[in-house]
C-alpha cells in the first residue's frame, strides 16, 4: 500500500515521542455513520488530544460520508475543563486558537465522482490520498491536511506530536473493521411522524391535522440561529402559496422554540412576519426524536403524505431550487433523486463571486473556495467583505466548495452552483465552539 515506508518511519517517530499508537487501552470507537469501528492512539499518552467528528452522509447518488479528524494542542487539564463545560471565555479561544486538523477521511461508492466533484483532481495521487480499505462496494480513503500555519504556531513538542499522528492515524485505520456506511437520514424513509404539540402561538395542532390537508406535505425543520434557513424563509413563503394551489404545501418546525420560552416564540414569529411566511410554524417535541434526533445539518427538509409517512430521502442544507419540484414529483408519483444544487442569484457583474458570512450576517475574511468547471478547478480567497471574486468565462455552471475556513468555523461540505450567467454564490459558516464539541471516548 502507498505510503508504507512513510508509516513505518512514523512508528518509530511515534515510539521516540512515547505515543502508544495500538496498546489495548487505546481509544476504541464506533463510528456507524462512516462504517469504522477503530482503535485510535490513546489520549492519555498523548501531550495533546485527539478528536473525530463524523458528519456522516453529506451527499448521495454517489454516497459520499465524511470525516475530519482534529488535534488540540492544549494540556489535559484544559481539555478536562473543556469536557466538563468549565472552560472560562479565554480558555475557550485559547482552544478554538490551538486546534488543528489532522487528516480527513472519505467513504464512498464512486472514488472517480468524489475526486471529480468534490476536489475536481482525477487521482489520488493529487490529493496524497490513500486507500486504506474496502467493503461492501464502498472504498475509504485518508487525506492528511497540510497545516503549516497551525504546527508554526505551536510549540516543537505538538507539533512533532502532530506530524506523528497523522501517521499513526493512518495505520490505524488499515487496522480498523471496516462495514457499509449507515445514513441515518437515509433510514427515515417509511417512517412516519407522529406528534400532538403547539403551533408558536401555544394552539394545539396534531400532525394528523397538519398533514391531512395536502397530498403532500414538506416539512422544513430549521432554526433562528442558522443563517442558511432565514435565508430562505421568503422563498419558501413563496413555494408554499403556489403548492397551495395544487392541493400540498409546507409546515416549519423551529428547532430552538420552546413553549415555555416566550423570547423564541417571538424570535421565530418575528423571522416569520420580516418574510411574509403564512404556513405553520409548530414547537418540537419528544415524539419527534425517533426522527429528528437523526438530524445533523439545518435546515433540512423531509416529504411526507397525508398519514406522515416520509416518502423520500431528505433534503439537507437550503436548496430551494429542488424543493416545488420534488413535491410535485411525489405527487405525481414520480422517482425523486437529489442533486445538491442550491440556488445561485444573478449579479450582473463581469465575474462570479462566492459571499462567504457568519450567522450574524457578518462577513467572513481568509476563506478558501474552490471553484470548478469540468476542465478546470481555480483557488480563491475571501476579502475583508467576505467576497472571493472569479475571472472565469460565463456560461458554464461552475461548482463551488469551501475548501479551508479560518480558525473558529466549522468546514462546511456542501457543493454549490452557480448559475451559467455571472452570478453570486452565498454561504454562512457556523462557529466551531470547542467547549462543547470535544467529546470524551
Amino acid at each position: 500500500m502507498k505510503k508504507l515506508l512513510s508509516v513505518l518511519l512514523a512508528v518509530l517517530l511515534l515510539a521516540s515521542l512515547g505515543v502508544t499508537a495500538f496498546a489495548e487501552e487505546g481509544n476504541t470507537e464506533v463510528i456507524e455513520d462512516m462504517g469504522i469501528t477503530v482503535t485510535w492512539p490513546s489520549n492519555d499518552e498523548l501531550l495533546g488530544y485527539l478528536e473525530t467528528y463524523s458528519y456522516g452522509a453529506i451527499a448521495r447518488d454517489p454516497n459520499v460520508y465524511y470525516m475530519p479528524v482534529y488535534y488540540y494542542a492544549v494540556p489535559s487539564d484544559i481539555i478536562e475543563k473543556a469536557l466538563n463545560g468549565e472552560l472560562t471565555e479565554e480558555e475557550s479561544a485559547m482552544i478554538d486558537e490551538r486546534r488543528g486538523e489532522l487528516c480527513n477521511v472519505y467513504v464512498t461508492n464512486d472514488v472517480d465522482a468524489l475526486l471529480a466533484n468534490t476536489f475536481g483532481v482525477d487521482n489520488m495521487e493529487d490529493l496524497d490520498m490513500t486507500e486504506f480499505g474496502t467493503a461492501e462496494g464502498y472504498s475509504f480513503l485518508y487525506v492528511p491536511v497540510v497545516e503549516e500555519d497551525f504546527v508554526d504556531s505551536i510549540e516543537e513538542d505538538y507539533a512533532d506530536e502532530f506530524y506523528a499522528l497523522q501517521e499513526a492515524c493512518l495505520l490505524a485505520l488499515t487496522k480498523a473493521d471496516l462495514y457499509a456506511p449507515i445514513d441515518p437520514m437515509g433510514e427515515t424513509v417509511g417512517k412516519a411522524f407522529r406528534f400532538e404539540t403547539t403551533d408558536l402561538d401555544g394552539n394545539p395542532v396534531t400532525s394528523e391535522e397538519l398533514f391531512s390537508r395536502n397530498e403532500i406535505t414538506m416539512i422544513n425543520y430549521w432554526g433562528t440561529w442558522c443563517g442558511n434557513c432565514v435565508g430562505e424563509l421568503a422563498a419558501l413563503g413563496d413555494i408554499d402559496r403556489s403548492l397551495q394551489e395544487k392541493g400540498c404545501g409546507i409546515i416549519g418546525i423551529v428547532e430552538d422554540a420552546s413553549a415555555d420560552d416566550q423570547d423564541s416564540l417571538d424570535k421565530a414569529k418575528g423571522l416569520l412576519m420580516e418574510n411574509d411566511v403564512d404556513f405553520p410554524n409548530i414547537v418540537p417535541c419528544d415524539e419527534m426524536g425517533d426522527i429528528l434526533d437523526d438530524v445533523d445539518g439545518y435546515p433540512t427538509s423531509f416529504f411526507v403524505d397525508r398519514t406522515g409517512t416520509i416518502l423520500c430521502s431528505p433534503i439537507s442544507g437550503a436548496a430551494v431550487s429542488q424543493y416545488e419540484n420534488t413535491v410535485l414529483d411525489l405527487k405525481n408519483g414520480e422517482e425523486v433523486a437529489f442533486v445538491d444544487k442550491p440556488e445561485a442569484k444573478d449579479n450582473g457583474l463581469k465575474c462570479y463571486r462566492v459571499l462567504v458570512y457568519d450567522l450574524d450576517g457578518n462577513p467572513i475574511k481568509g476563506v478558501t473556495v474552490q471553484f470548478c468547471s469540468d476542465e478546470l478547478c481555480n483557488l480563491g480567497k475571501t476579502d475583508a467583505e467576505g467576497v472571493a471574486r472569479f475571472d472565469v468565462d460565463e456560461g458554464v455552471e461552475y461548482t463551488v466548495h469551501v475548501f479551508k475556513v479560518p480558525e473558529g468555523y466549522a468546514k462546511d461540505s456542501g457543493e454549490y452552483v452557480t448559475q451559467k450567467v455571472y452570478s453570486d454564490v452565498t454561504l454562512f459558516l457556523e462557529p466551531l465552539s470547542s467547549a462543547y464539541r470535544i467529546r470524551k471516548y
